[in-house]
């Protein structure tokens, strides 16, 4: 009885203390996004398709924002103005 309250208590101890340091790293390491880079992010269709030339719809939306790329790039939405007005409307691009 005496070595599974031991094992009980070593284990709940050893994951509190990793908990408290992957909360911690998790605050000193976060990694800041562009609102603006969300919003248009959140426009898109979200199929990672790759078909307008970039990795990810995260990777063209991030091109948007940058300039680099513009937001009929993306093949599912060119038929759809209303979503590119939208985008070009976050962007303040009239």
């Amino acid at each position: 009885m005496k070595i599974i309250l031991t094992a009980t208590l070593l284990l709940g101890g050893l994951g509190f203390i990793f908990g408290l340091v992957l909360g911690y790293a998790s605050k000193k390491f976060a990694v800041k996004i562009d609102p603006k880079i969300e919003e248009v992010f959140k426009a898109l269709p979200g199929a990672n398709c790759s078909a307008c030339g970039f990795t990810s719809c995260m990777e063209l939306a991030r091109a948007i924002v940058e300039g680099k790329a513009k937001a009929s790039a993306c093949l599912l939405i060119k038929k759809k103005q209303k979503q590119i007005d939208q985008i070009s409307k976050m962007l303040g691009n009239e």
